[in-house]
């Protein structure tokens, strides 16, 4: 009898590095119904660490493009971190843009 395929090591907040991290406090305080359908299906750190990846390879391709590092890293942070409304990481909305402000209609 064939022994069992290892199924993959689940990832968790070790895992994570700085951009990591910041992305999970970010998430956290400001897409909270994500987080938590996320954490439901087992998947944040692997959403997490796609997205911090996602913001490496950004800044990598925006160095060797010789663009302004900061500016790449800003950008790629607005794009894969700071989850604009509407962000492809978030298939469904699963949290409203509020960020703890109320609007108001004049």
């Amino acid at each position: 009898m064939a022994p069992k395929p290892k199924s993959p090591r689940k990832l968790g907040p070790n895992d994570l590095d700085a951009i990591g991290r910041m992305a999970e406090d970010h998430w956290r305080k400001f897409r909270p119904k994500l987080v938590a359908a996320l954490e439901k299906d087992g998947t944040l750190y692997e959403h997490l660490k796609e997205a911090e990846n996602r913001v490496e390879e950004m800044i990598e391709q925006g160095q060797k493009a010789g663009a302004d590092p900061q500016a790449v890293r800003e950008l790629a942070l607005h794009e894969f971190i700071l989850l604009p409304e509407g962000n492809p990481m978030e298939e469904e909305d699963l949290d409203e843009p509020d960020g703890g402000e109320a609007t108001t209609t004049g």
